[in-house]
């Protein structure tokens, strides 16, 4: 097992030239996990484009200019009852 770490290699155990086990170092173990699971590392998945997916079928001015007086009204209203 010294060997193994201090040499820096590995121990392929085979039966009837198949291999079955592998002897290394833990330092190796843990730097072949370390490669491995970064492979396996989900990516982020690629945004999809939306450009051309949403058609506004309203007067924008008008809704704003709605939407303006309601929030004017609210805060009028709540002055008031202070």
């Amino acid at each position: 097992m010294d060997s193994l770490n201090s040499a820096n290699s590995a121990v392929e155990i085979t039966d009837h030239d198949e291999p079955v086990a592998v002897l290394m170092s833990y330092k190796n173990y843990v730097a072949l996990t370390a490669k491995a699971s970064a492979n396996l590392a989900p990516s982020k998945p690629k945004k999809p484009n939306l450009l051309g997916s949403i058609v506004i079928n309203s007067d924008l001015e008008a809704a704003s200019a709605k939407l303006a007086d309601r929030f004017k009204s609210e805060v009028d209203d709540s002055a008031e009852n202070l």
